[in-house]
């Protein structure tokens, strides 16, 4: 019975820890305890067949007795010295033998006190076969982490893999001084240009709705500013290409500078000239910031490289700069508008545009343009259309992957209303309920703060964050409409406008981020492209709509009737967010299966 109870140890040990814990068997088991065995194999078990299978799975594996010398010394002095030079301490070998023969322990001495038993010996049998899988979890010792169990395993689990790799990815690439220099030239010239952008897209809607009263041209005059802004990103891209990203962020700075100008002059010109003119200044300006905007996302890769997370982080430190400076502008712009009137204040917008062009100029004769040089290069024949064959190759997976096209669904009334509540929606707020345009300043300055809070917290804890949870947090934040309508205050209004922004960034962030890693890698670019087009167009569609309602029906009944659209989309939002939770458990199950 002993020496059965030995043999059972024997293969206990040799099976479970791995290859690190044949040494410690060498030093643990004397000499003489068993006969010398060797492993062997044979038709049948070398046990009589009225004993207990211990090992049901392996039924041709058996220990026999062979009257040959053992080379069991010979192999214990081989394994010791190549465990000796492991990685895995002895001591965390030491403890996963120990804890194995633990767990096993009790199911041997069940197994040999069946008595001749069968139905005894097959429970213990199989009790003992799933220590021996790992089925059962073996116990702690001595407060020891669970990952140090199998310290000695050959196979690491899938976030033992992830462990290791986010290990061995070691702290983030250092970033040369001229390019740094030379972003942070490039972030000044973005950030100034930002504010230029919000003084404009607070002062227009007001001067509009005071010279003429009809939010449906407001909603007209910002859609042909889209749709030029559109085409001219998409004809003059191969120009970027070509003179480099520096140079085209100076010159469309500059000539953007030049086309706001002029609008003080439309509008004293009066109503039969000054409309036709304004839509033409504004569709000039809008197809300038359409390639100021293809030119803008080029650049970071010509200046710091390829490196994903290089880019990650300084164009999270872009973004909060650009929020800096919005919100500055648009409460120095509120008060501008309060005591001077609104033909004054848009005079910031072609200051700030020259001072961005000068700053674009720098970063041209910094070291960094020969980089920009390097990386422009000729456009190729058919640039053009293979960017509508591209259009078309994003639409066709968006619309062949349910997933997708759930996203690309979501992400429609982020956009929109995002859009749309910088072009119309806080002027005529400001200005229909609350009486006041300067108002329209504290509106938009507390979503550029819902925005800033939003990026903060995605900086530091974005890797936390899931699509669905942000999805989530967007339905709740649309039912906050209502108290536009119910409770036609600033102090209500402000908070819902913070409440609204952080949680339409939060989306458009999550759901790049969804986009980036649910397409194709050889694809991303066609399905982001498509995604955003079609958002872009769906808020151009808003504008026009919600201009033709509040002319129609009023401000309070806009705003009632967007209330009403925002809860419906809040429906929809809340499906969705079960949708990519979903997915998201089957994205992680089936990595795990197959770690």
């Amino acid at each position: 019975m002993i020496g059965m109870r030995t043999t059972l140890a024997l293969v206990l040990l040799l099976s479970s820890p791995g290859t690190p814990a044949w040494a410690q068997l060498a030093r643990v088991v004397p000499r003489a305890s068993v006969a010398p065995v060797v492993p062997g194999f044979a038709p049948r078990l070398a046990a009589p067949s009225s004993a207990p299978s211990f090992l049901p799975s392996l039924p041709t594996l058996s220990v026999l007795p062979l009257p040959s010398p053992s080379p069991l010394p010979q192999m214990r002095e081989r394994v010791t010295a190549t465990a000796a030079q492991a990685a895995a301490p002895a001591k965390a070998v030491s403890v996963a033998v120990a804890q194995t023969a633990l767990a096993a322990a009790p199911h041997i001495e069940a197994a040999a006190d069946a008595g001749g038993s069968a139905a005894q010996g097959h429970e213990a049998g199989a009790a003992l076969e799933k220590v021996l899988t790992g089925e059962v979890r073996r116990p702690t010792f001595g407060g020891l982490p669970v990952a140090a169990f199998n310290a000695c395993d050959t196979h690491p689990s899938g976030l033992q893999k992830a462990a290791e790799q986010t290990e061995a990815a070691g702290p983030a690439r250092e970033v040369p001084a001229p390019a740094r220099r030379a972003f942070t030239l490039y972030t000044a010239g973005v950030s100034t240009v930002k504010a230029g952008i919000e003084t404009l897209n607070l002062v227009v809607p007001i001067l509009l709705l005071s010279q003429y009263g009809a939010a449906s041209i407001l909603g007209g005059l910002f859609v042909a500013a889209q749709i030029a802004s559109l085409v001219g990103g998409a004809a003059l891209a191969p120009v970027i290409d070509r003179i480099g990203p520096a140079k085209t962020l100076a010159a469309a700075a500059a000539a953007q500078a030049a086309v706001i100008a002029v609008v003080p002059v439309s509008v004293w010109l009066g109503a039969p000239v000054a409309l036709p003119v304004l839509f033409g200044l504004f569709a000039l300006n809008g197809a300038l910031s359409g390639v100021f905007d293809v030119a803008r996302r080029s650049a970071p890769p010509a200046i710091l490289g390829s490196d994903e997370g290089t880019l990650r982080r300084f164009n999270a430190r872009l973004y909060i700069a650009r929020e800096l400076a919005a919100m500055g502008a648009v409460f120095g712009a509120g008060w501008l508008l309060h005591h001077f009137g609104a033909l004054a204040t848009v005079g910031i917008h072609p200051a700030a545009y020259v001072v961005a062009a000068g700053f674009f100029l720098l970063l041209a004769r910094s070291r960094a343009a020969d980089r920009v040089s390097e990386r422009a290069t000729p456009p190729e024949d058919g640039a053009l259309p293979s960017r509508w064959s591209e259009f078309a190759a994003g639409a066709r997976i968006v619309l062949a992957d349910p997933a997708l096209r759930l996203a690309a669904l979501v992400n429609v009334p982020v956009i929109a209303l995002h859009n749309t509540f910088h072009a119309m929606l806080a002027a005529v707020y400001a200005t229909s309920v609350l009486g006041s345009p300067a108002l329209a300043a504290v509106l938009i300055g507390a979503w550029n703060a819902g925005e800033l809070a939003a990026a903060l917290f995605l900086e530091r804890r974005g890797e936390k964050t899931s699509a669905a949870g942000w999805v989530r947090y967007a339905a709740l934040a649309g039912l906050s409409a209502w108290a536009l309508w119910a409770f036609p205050t600033i102090y209500v209004a402000a908070p819902v406008a913070f409440f609204l922004a952080s949680a339409t960034l939060g989306n458009e962030i999550g759901l790049n981020s969804f986009f980036q890693s649910a397409a194709p890698k050889d694809r991303t670019a066609a399905v982001t492209g498509f995604v955003y087009s079609s958002a872009t167009g769906a808020a151009m569609l808003a504008m026009l709509g919600m201009g033709w309602v509040f002319d129609a029906f009023g401000a309070l009944p806009g705003f009632l009737a967007l209330a009403a659209l925002l809860t419906a989309v809040s429906g929809l939002y809340i499906l969705a967010a079960r949708a990519l939770a979903r997915r998201a458990a089957q994205a992680g199950s089936s990595s795990l299966s197959s770690s």
